[in-house]
């Protein structure tokens, strides 16, 4: 996802979706969460960039002489501009018979993120907490915390 024009995401999404059959599965999953406040994805770990509007993301990067030449659609090419959550939703179209399996499946997020727990202790600290807390947060944010994670934007959607 990360890698497309916003344009194309859009396209994509809504293709994907439309091709699938009640009770298929749609599964998106992004590397550079627009919600953290760091891009390692690409640039090794600049910090704010997530936050900021494309434009300016790319116009701070130019300064940096690796990047110089990058024009927007290389920006987007290798991957430095994610999606958010509501993005993917509006790329999809907010479909009626859509049912985001990744807030209705219990042990979802601690089942997602149990490599990530293996590879670093502060990374498994916070899969366990946010796990605990799982339920609650689905209800409160009324999305799925792997929504707001820095190491991978994972959603799960199935057609009615």
């Amino acid at each position: 996802m990360e890698h497309l024009l916003p344009e194309e995401r859009q396209t994509y999404l809504r293709r994907f979706w439309e091709s699938l059959m009640p009770g298929g599965i749609l599964i998106i999953t992004e590397t550079p969460n627009r919600v953290w406040p760091i891009e390692g994805h690409t640039t090794g770990g600049t910090w704010w960039i997530p936050w900021m509007r494309p434009q300016t993301v790319f116009t701070r990067m130019r300064n940096v002489e690796k990047y110089r030449a990058y024009s927007d659609v290389d920006f987007y090419r290798c991957g430095i501009i994610g999606s958010s959550y509501r993005e993917i939703l509006d790329c999809l179209g907010r479909p009626d018979d859509c049912v985001e399996l990744s807030i209705q499946v219990r042990r979802y997020f601690k089942t997602l993120y149990a490599r990530a727990v293996k590879k670093s202790p502060a990374r498994g600290l916070a899969v366990n907490l946010l796990g605990l807390s799982e339920p609650l947060l689905c209800s409160l944010l009324r999305r799925p915390p792997s929504a707001y994670m820095p190491f991978l934007n994972h959603l799960v959607f199935q057609k009615q």
